[in-house]
């Protein structure tokens, strides 16, 4: 049985899949991110669901930051669907819609270590997904992500330089998991939640509270997508 693993960023939730969890473990968490993992067997594999992330903004402790990551190896993941809440800044993106990463611009400076290189993203897999959501009429977008470190948000010389450089979508997270999942063999999936969609001259409150919210009204696309991930994925 394959084994797949998900990462849910801030105010991701799969409810619908409780039905299906056999074991749950609460996790001790620190500050605004409550952490759980859960295990389930759906669509004939083993989905583990990690339920909150350390951030990098949150502690220098890297044993932290790659818990869910390292808890995935032990657990023989083949497949780890790493997911974010993030900020839009393709002017075609709407708010919940959802995003297949297909590279990153990493500007989390704490992570500058001997990485080696790796293959990031698999196209042929990020495709093979996006062509069946089409398919099944699940509006799916594909882009860049950017890292950044947090937590505060974004300026609005920041807006217009990311933009710039061809960024669609911006978030606190996601690469560190990303880097040490490819380090360990681990393939990856990224997906982002677009909460909210960012412009220079905009005038709209964001806070994490809103980000919460507005992933939380999210979460039934991503089960749809999860379920299509489930049905295609083939290792």
């Amino acid at each position: 049985m394959k084994t797949i693993g998900i990462i849910l960023g801030s105010g991701i939730n799969l409810k619908s899949y409780d039905k299906y969890v056999y074991d749950l473990k609460h996790i001790k968490s620190k500050g605004i991110h409550k952490k759980s993992i859960k295990e389930l067997i759906i669509e004939n594999k083993k989905l583990i669901v990690f339920q909150g992330r350390t951030h990098l903004y949150e502690s220098n402790n890297f044993e932290e930051i790659f818990y869910n990551v390292n808890y995935a190896k032990n657990n023989n993941v083949e497949l780890l669907i790493i997911t974010n809440a993030a900020g839009a800044l393709n002017p075609n993106f709407k708010e919940s819609d959802l995003m297949l990463m297909t590279s990153h611009i990493n500007f989390m400076g704490k992570l500058i270590r001997d990485w080696g290189y790796f293959p990031y993203y698999n196209s042929e897999l990020v495709n093979k997904i996006y062509n069946s959501a089409v398919n099944q009429s699940l509006k799916i977008r594909k882009g860049v992500y950017c890292a950044l470190t947090g937590p505060c948000y974004e300026t609005k010389a920041e807006i217009k330089f990311l933009q710039k450089i061809g960024i669609d979508s911006v978030g606190m997270s996601t690469i560190p998991e990303i880097y040490l999942c490819s380090r360990y063999g681990i393939k990856t999936l990224g997906i982002s939640i677009i909460t909210n969609v960012i412009k220079e001259l905009s005038t709209e409150l964001i806070n994490h509270d809103n980000v919460v919210k507005s992933a939380l009204r999210s979460s039934s696309k991503l089960e749809k997508l999860l379920e299509i991930i489930l049905r295609v994925y083939d290792s």
